[in-house]
């Protein structure tokens, strides 16, 4: 297998970031710091990792699952996951994840970590793979070298993606290793080329002896010059196969599961496009409000229109401090840094666009020194942690793929008021009061495809 570490900072990123509300399987053992030496030993594998050597952090990490402490150690087990996740093998990083699983049920000296934190992130990345991969066998060639599945389109989240584009490697790698041997390999669901035919791959199904099985052709001939093209065309943002799939569909002869997958894809362009083309608007409208506020004249910067029309007329716009056009998930983490930095008003109005692609997606505010959490998540499930917590489920109103979700959220300094698509939430009493000076902001979204518009941070004078 190869050993190249794409993004070592990623991952690890990402690690730090997730996984903190969520329920944890039965844990068998109780938490606790592992011993000296483990702990010792795990600081070195994640510092190799971090510096992108794989095969030192492996020879650690594997050396350590070895010994009775290391083998019922949560920590351990998801390292090694962790290896293999970046190696872009989804199906060893799902087997170390999964036999972490099985041991900790009916074990006394299973480790899950104090407060069962990696047992908490065990549980999560059996899920993100579950809900996003599936298992599938695949035959080798009968001669020769064989062309690899070609994902057509390849999957619009980077990280999924890297596995797509991996996937030359894999299969060169299992036939030189093993030739003549079937394959099984966990991939991102969606289309892939398989020789000449278009196959749709889902289903969740991660036990290798339940796979469907994929014959793969040799890399001669036409099968060949077919594969060369239409990765070529891949390569460019362009896909055959999106062709193929809408004749499918006219016809009647794409698959149920395919066929969302598409008629997400285009909403997904209408609304890319449409915001493309109001771009040169929005960049005006935001020159023109920037002058406004440079020349001291707040409230009439405050009314620049930017396409977007707050839920209620009640609470009138006051001062416009901050706008954005366009938010993916890596620039909401920045926006949350600029607001830390700038932000001093203790009552604000936060109002936004938000649009999902699926139930997987998620959207969380938090403000540490209120106490206070927000989260959008499973399809429409609003959570708000304050003095208390709060559940409302928007299902009925939620918006999933192309749709945004009108969202806005005012704070008076002990309350949250939030309107979601016109649904009405709160106001929700904060744990603590609404400190002096600036106020840590922390904002994430979980999904690559999910994207936020025309968001825009006012003065709010409480309701």
């Amino acid at each position: 297998m190869s050993a190249t570490l794409s993004s070592p900072g990623s991952w690890l990123a990402l690690l730090a970031a997730a996984f903190l509300l969520v329920p944890a399987t039965a844990l068998a053992g109780e938490g606790h710091e592992a011993s000296a030496e483990a702990s010792r030993q795990l600081g070195q594998g994640w510092t190799w990792m971090q510096a992108g050597n794989l095969r030192k952090a492996e020879d650690i990490f594997r050396a350590l699952a070895d010994t009775p402490e290391g083998a019922n150690n949560a920590e351990v087990h998801y390292a090694m996951s962790v290896v293999w996740w970046e190696r872009h093998d989804a199906r060893a990083s799902w087997s170390w994840l999964k036999q972490a699983q099985d041991a900790a049920l009916g074990s006394h000296t299973w480790n899950p970590g104090e407060d069962g934190h990696w047992s908490r992130r065990i549980d999560e990345r059996l899920k993100y793979i579950a809900s996003r991969f599936s298992v599938r066998k695949l035959r080798p060639a009968e001669r020769g070298a064989s062309i690899p599945p070609l994902a057509d389109p390849p999957p619009a989240d980077p990280a999924l993606r890297a596995f797509t584009d991996s996937l030359p490697d894999l299969v060169r790698e299992n036939e030189e290793q093993a030739a003549g041997n079937a394959m099984w390999m966990l991939l991102p669901n969606g289309s892939y080329w398989v020789g000449d035919h278009l196959e749709w791959h889902d289903g969740g199904e991660l036990d290798a002896s339940r796979a469907d099985e994929w014959q793969l052709v040799s890399a001669s001939g036409t099968d060949l010059e077919r594969y060369e093209r239409r990765l070529a065309v891949v390569a460019d943002g362009g896909s055959e196969a999106r062709a193929l799939i809408r004749k499918l569909m006219i016809a009647r002869k794409a698959a149920p599961a395919m066929v969302r997958a598409e008629l997400q894809r285009e909403k997904a362009d209408a609304l890319a496009a449409d915001y493309a083309k109001r771009r040169t608007e929005l960049e005006a409208a935001r020159a023109r409000q920037q002058a406004l506020l440079a020349a001291g004249k707040r409230d009439e910067a405050a009314r620049v229109s930017f396409g977007f029309t707050a839920q209620t007329g009640d609470v009138p716009a006051k001062s416009a401090i901050l706008t954005w056009d366009e938010v993916d998930a890596a620039g909401l983490s920045e926006i949350g840094n600029q607001l830390s930095e700038v932000w001093t008003e203790p009552r604000w109005h936060l109002r936004y666009a938000l649009q999902t692609p699926s139930k997987d997606s998620s959207q969380t505010i938090q403000l540490p020194e209120l106490g206070f959490t927000l989260k959008f998540d499973k399809g429409g499930e609003l959570t708000i942690r304050g003095s208390n917590r709060v559940k409302e489920d928007l299902g009925d109103v939620w918006h999933l793929g192309g749709r945004p979700n009108r969202i806005d959220i005012w704070f008076d300094g002990t309350h949250v008021r939030v309107i979601a698509n016109g649904r009405e939430v709160g106001p929700v009493q904060v744990a603590r009061h609404a400190p002096s000076g600036a106020t840590r902001w922390k904002m994430t979204m979980n999904d690559e495809m999910a994207l936020i518009f025309d968001m825009r941070v006012e003065q709010f004078d409480g309701f």
